[in-house]
């Protein structure tokens, strides 16, 4: 009985490394491309979320933006008030924008063209947007709104000129600005 089982030749582990190192490298690639996606999806939301706000705002229902966190990932409801003195106060859409794997901070731009250190949304830290009726301008006044048993104070202060939103996931950042002056909205990666 003859036996010529000898193993694996040089040239055959070779083989095998190259493959398994090709197949490892499409898995890396894929996993960078999952954080993007799900960091470009969150930041074209929120950004077409904002926009729409403010046409809704300038035509016959005053909108606000609540963007928040919950246990489920970071959230956000279109809220709509009426024209009419009195008219009630409803939550006309809830959209979910991303789960765990996706962190947004927001922060302000000042006057002076500087920035406020970006603040994580949480539980603690949400953030109220509103636009201004007459001429589409970012709402930086000091005003309130009660829904849902909350009432909610649009975020800003008198020296702040916009807001920068920062959506990121791994390595993938997309700044989201509002301009004040305008209520233009504009997304970046960077």
């Amino acid at each position: 009985m003859r036996n010529d089982n000898k193993g694996f030749s040089l040239i055959e582990l070779i083989i095998i490394i190259a493959i398994m190192s090709i197949v490892l490298t499409m898995l890396v690639a894929n996993l960078g491309y999952a954080n993007s996606s799900a960091a470009k999806g969150c930041a074209n939301s929120l950004k077409t979320a904002i926009g729409q706000t403010r046409i809704k705002t300038m035509g016959k229902k005053e909108t606000y933006l609540y963007v928040y966190k919950d246990g489920k990932g970071y959230s956000m409801k279109t809220i709509s008030k009426g024209s009419k003195t009195g008219d009630p106060i409803t939550v006309e859409a809830t959209e979910q924008l991303a789960k765990s794997k996706v962190s947004i901070k927001y922060s302000f731009k000042k006057a002076d063209g500087s920035m406020t250190t970006p603040v994580e949304l949480d539980s603690s830290n949400d953030i109220l947007i509103g636009f201004n009726r007459e001429n589409g301008k970012l709402d930086m006044s000091s005003s309130s709104i009660t829904f849902e048993g909350m009432t909610k104070n649009v975020t800003s202060t008198s020296n702040e000129t916009g807001i920068v939103f920062n959506v990121q996931s791994g390595n993938f950042i997309y700044d989201i600005t509002i301009y004040g002056a305008t209520g233009k909205v504009e997304m970046a990666r960077r």
